[in-house]
């Protein structure tokens, strides 16, 4: 099978869209499918293809990819897609890089797959709340958002959360829920010397026999980090041998850095900013515990990645929590902020060798995993969006 994904986002760009994309199309090369990825990039002037990935030409803009493709109605593009010649389109936007998919299907009906990663809303990231701007850039994108709901043959998403926000759309549409994968090779914590740990600890002057919890995300409102912020100063604060590492960069990272000074917490929370992905597992071999504490995520790599890492992920209870995350078994759930301390607390006090147990305890937990989990189901995904489109074809 041919497949064109279409993504705003795609390494070397740092996002969980881009993991996601990038685990997605290995996956389905591996099992023998042909792919193409359609992406923005902010370094080229003209649609560029190179080793199956079309680069098009983007702007920047003050959405959460920080970009977006500047020409979508570029016949150089188009061109390029034709000659591919795809069985199935895949978007994992609804923005102009999303459109270029959805203009390709209408013109030669092809069917159509759109993953939904996040809410519409969490988008924006420099745009004044109350301004007159954004609630223009907010309806543009819901407009494009229901546009490709209607227009999808079949919708996709790790979360069912994404199904109730369809319907908060006024959609009726059903939502094929595909499992969350990570490079299990590349995120192994026994790949990574002691010395790159023991060198990362040392540049940021954790002392080797702490206990460190990482939180990795994008840092804006949606990812909660003041509240975790909040929780760790009320419950964690004082305590020597445990430190909090926050791994992203955004809108809020000044604010949380100058908040974490105000709740007297700074010593012991280190703020790293963008981290590349390819130095990642680095940084998940050198922690001990993932934390977070948002309840909106709908597809988040940072977590898979983590217990791929051996880490146990920590994070808040609410009803649609991520499937593979079993409490006590690779992780924990927690309701109040002082649960999650307790948890910290006590992992703090294992010795080093029964870290090393639990670490190995939680990436065996993904052993059952079958090898390219996460592709075998999208092509579920396309055999029904086939199925869908060839129905589609005989009512008309």
């Amino acid at each position: 099978m041919k497949i064109a994904i279409f993504t705003e986002a795609y390494p070397p760009y740092i996002s969980s869209d881009a993991s996601h994309v990038s685990v997605l199309a290995a996956g389905l090369t591996r099992l023998g499918h042909k792919v193409l990825v359609v992406t923005s990039d902010l370094n080229t002037t003209t649609p560029t293809l190179q080793n199956n990935v079309l680069r098009c030409p983007a702007k920047a803009v003050n959405n959460r990819f920080g970009m977006v493709c500047a020409k979508p109605y570029d016949s150089a593009i188009h061109s390029i897609i034709r000659k591919f010649r795809p069985d199935v389109l895949h978007t994992h936007s609804e923005t102009a890089i999303g459109q270029i998919a959805l203009r390709y299907s209408a013109k030669y009906n092809t069917p159509i797959v759109f993953t939904i990663h996040s809410f519409y809303q969490n988008y924006f990231r420099l745009i004044n709340n109350k301004s007159f701007s954004k609630k223009i850039a907010m309806m543009k994108c819901k407009n494009q958002f229901i546009d490709m709901i209607d227009c999808a043959d079949v919708i996709s998403a790790s979360s069912k959360k994404a199904e109730i926000f369809v319907q908060k759309c006024n959609r009726k549409r059903k939502v094929f829920l595909v499992p969350n994968d990570t490079d299990m090779v590349r995120f192994d914590y026994q790949r990574v010397p002691i010395q790159s740990i023991n060198k990362i600890r040392a540049k940021l002057k954790i002392p080797q026999d702490a206990t460190v919890a990482i939180f990795v995300g994008l840092l804006n409102q949606d990812k909660c980090v003041e509240a975790l912020l909040e929780g760790w100063a009320q419950y964690l604060s004082g305590i020597d041998n445990i430190y909090l590492l926050i791994v992203g960069d955004g809108e809020e990272k000044v604010f949380l850095e100058r908040w974490a000074n105000k709740l007297k917490i700074s010593d012991h929370v280190i703020f790293t900013g963008s981290i590349p992905n390819e130095n990642m597992p680095e940084y998940y071999a050198t922690s001990d515990i993932f934390v977070t504490a948002s309840t909106n995520d709908m597809m988040s790599m940072a977590v898979s990645e983590a217990v791929s890492c051996g880490l146990p992920a920590i994070i808040k209870k609410d009803n649609d929590n991520l499937p593979y995350i079993q409490d006590g078994i690779n992780g924990f759930l927690y309701k109040h902020p002082r649960e999650l301390a307790e948890k910290v607390k006590a992992i703090s006090q294992m010795s080093r060798d029964e870290i090393m147990q639990m670490k190995w305890k939680m990436r065996y937990s993904f052993s059952d995993i079958s090898p390219d989990r996460m592709a075998r189901y999208t092509v579920r995904a396309y055999a029904n969006a086939q199925q869908a489109r060839a129905k589609r074809k005989r009512n008309n």
